[in-house]
């Protein structure tokens, strides 16, 4: 085995160092580069308003919101009014948020697929 100078050893560290920094960079640019988009469901906030779950996702720094469950039960369902899922929308694009899901509700399998196309 090869015994080092401290002066080898230091340039042999700082060029190592160089490396593993450049290689550590382009693994973080990649990965704020992926199609991947993460965000929150208002289901955690289940017992309050949706309008306080999409606060709290927005503040929390997510950028994408999951419709799911608030105070009421389901934010958007299959019986939910045009223009309430309209408000609801608009609620989204204020907070600077955009949705990527939707639960509205279960299917009954027992309905024939032509009833329940709208």
């Amino acid at each position: 085995m090869k015994n080092f100078s401290r002066r080898e050893f230091i340039k042999t560290s700082s060029l190592s160092t160089i490396m593993l920094a450049s290689t550590a960079g382009a693994f973080l640019n990649s990965c704020n580069s992926s199609g991947w988009k993460i965000g929150c469901y208002t289901r955690a906030w289940g017992n309050r308003n949706y309008l306080e779950a999409l606060d709290g996702i927005a503040e929390a720094g997510y950028k994408y919101v999951g419709l799911s469950t608030h105070d009421k039960g389901r934010v958007i369902d299959r019986d939910s009014p045009p223009e309430f899922a309209i408000t609801v929308g608009e609620e989204i694009r204020k907070r600077g948020l955009k949705i990527l899901s939707l639960s509205g509700g279960s299917i009954d399998p027992t309905v024939p697929v032509e009833e329940g196309i709208a």
